[in-house]
């Protein structure tokens, strides 16, 4: 199976620990709640799924606020003591109802909410869909640890090894509809979970689905620290691995999110739609990186044309990547001027994340990606939710 791996290495010496917060919000009352809720959404609710019905949000907007009305009789029956009176705290039979029950039913109709830390995992691991609602809100793709992959993919070949020297994976999950599913390799682990977590944030839920498989490795490396790496799993380039350090994600969970924002854009640039891998070298009119013929109006092949057609050297070639960090500052250190892949990819996590340009030339790739709708997208979810701005921790270039 042909295996292409991008990686993110940087030396310990440069970790600076900055821990984020990650926050929701939802709505205050029950008529905003249901309100927001569209339909056709499934919702869940402590694992269990239910559909909500056009009849089912009419009776929740309308009997709260006309409970006198013989048609609603049904809809207050169906309600536990506590929901009731939480729609109806005023009603004479809820001054028997204990305090601590209609705290309990507030938080039974209403989507959990807390301002710093993100949601608890539930009993086996899962994590319940946040509905979240209100100016802004965003959707963020969930964990079902009994999900699992048709086609069964898991690990490159069974093997538990990568292909970087000194790096093994530990333990890995299918990822199901975007989703973090079964495990496939190994035993369940809270740090790639968490991971999970983050990327999820950050990355809009369609997107996820270009995953198959998420993993946690460790490494015995010693001159620098894979952080993070992507593989392409088949040669069409439709599905992809990610993997994440275990100890240095543990470590360093800024550093660690930096670096995912920076590998997932080694699953999107690397889709069929932005690259062909059928043409030969010598009939691409484009940029070929050696693994295929970037498309006229692809992501990598318009960065190129803006920010490389001068730079010198191969573009290829990773090992001239110093001497063209010594000559432009627009690069965010010496491996983004390694490659116009790897420039991109540091760029866009500089980006996502907020981290203050130094130079004319880093702003000039941030201002790039700003008027791309479909990137901006990410950093609007990043800020939505809370994560940034980031201290500049990229060597300095030029």
């Amino acid at each position: 199976m042909l295996l292409v791996m991008a990686a993110r290495i940087r030396v310990l010496a440069v970790l600076l620990v900055v821990l984020l917060g990650a926050t929701s919000c939802s709505s205050d009352t029950i008529d905003d709640f249901v309100d927001a809720i569209d339909p056709d959404e499934t919702i869940f609710d402590d694992g269990d799924e239910t559909e909500a019905s056009d009849d089912e949000a009419s009776d929740a907007d309308y009997c709260p606020v006309n409970p006198d009305d013989a048609s609603c009789d049904d809809w207050f029956d169906s309600l536990s003591d506590a929901e009731f009176c939480r729609v109806l705290p005023d009603d004479e039979f809820c001054e028997d109802v204990d305090e601590v029950e209609a705290d309990e039913a507030d938080s039974a109709v209403q989507p959990e909410t807390d301002d710093t830390d993100p949601p608890e995992d539930n009993d086996d691991g899962s994590e319940d869909l946040q509905v979240v609602t209100g100016p802004g809100s965003i959707a963020t793709a969930g964990i079902d640890p009994t999900a699992e992959r048709d086609d069964d993919l898991c690990l490159p070949d069974d093997e538990a090894e990568g292909d970087e020297t000194g790096v093994e994976f530990n333990l890995a999950y299918q990822v199901v509809d975007g989703e973090l599913g079964a495990i496939c390799f190994g035993s369940p682990n809270t740090v790639v979970e968490g991971a999970w977590k983050v990327l999820a944030d950050l990355v809009p839920p369609g997107q996820l689905r270009d995953l198959a498989v998420f993993a946690g490795f460790s490494t015995t490396e010693t001159d620098g620290v894979t952080l993070a790496f992507v593989q392409r799993l088949d040669d069409e380039g439709t599905q992809f691995l990610m993997a994440v350090n275990l100890a240095e994600t543990e470590a360093d969970p800024a550093e660690a999110t930096l670096t995912m924002a920076h590998e997932f854009t080694h699953v999107f640039t690397a889709l069929p739609s932005e690259i062909d891998r059928l043409v030969d070298p010598e009939d691409c009119d484009t940029f070929d990186n050696g693994e295929g013929c970037y498309r006229d109006e692809s992501i990598i092949n318009e960065w190129f044309e803006t920010f490389w057609q001068r730079a010198p050297g191969d573009p290829t070639v990773e090992s001239e990547g110093e001497q063209r960090c010594d000559l432009d500052s627009g690069f965010f250190g010496s491996y983004a001027a390694s490659t116009p892949e790897e420039d991109f990819a540091e760029a866009f996590s500089a980006y996502v994340l907020r981290v203050e340009p130094r130079t004319d030339g880093q702003q000039a790739r941030l201002d790039w990606i700003d008027r791309q709708a479909g990137l901006r997208e990410y950093r609007d979810r990043a800020v939505e939710l809370g994560y940034g701005p980031q201290e500049h921790n990229f060597d300095r270039c030029g």
